[in-house]
């Protein structure tokens, strides 16, 4: 089954508590989310920095999220248990790999 379906079948709490991981990560504020090196292409970023005098060569963005990660909520049917353990993720105290070894046990 794919992972993206243990994300869209869900709803109520637990759908919100997945868009806040989803902003989370986009806002690079995941625990223990890595991130990726860019270039940036300076003649764009002038025109939005108007005159600044800053370093444009190289930008940190967020990694891409493995979907893969979420495939571990599949067996589980215990909406308070998905609560609990995606509200830890929320609260920067577990990052989604120790969202799956929790969601495994």
């Amino acid at each position: 089954m794919s992972p993206g379906f243990q994300l869209a079948f869900r709803d109520g709490e637990v759908w919100d508590l997945q868009d806040q991981i989803f902003s989370m990560w986009e806002s690079k504020e995941i625990k223990g989310q890595r991130q990726k090196k860019c270039k940036v292409d300076p003649q764009l970023e002038l025109k939005s920095q108007a005159a600044k005098k800053i370093d444009l060569t190289i930008e940190e963005a967020a990694d891409d999220m493995k979907l893969s990660l979420w495939r571990a909520m599949q067996g589980i049917k215990e909406e308070q248990l998905l609560i609990s353990v995606l509200s830890r993720v929320v609260a920067k105290e577990l990052s989604l790999e120790e969202m799956v070894t929790e969601f495994n046990k």
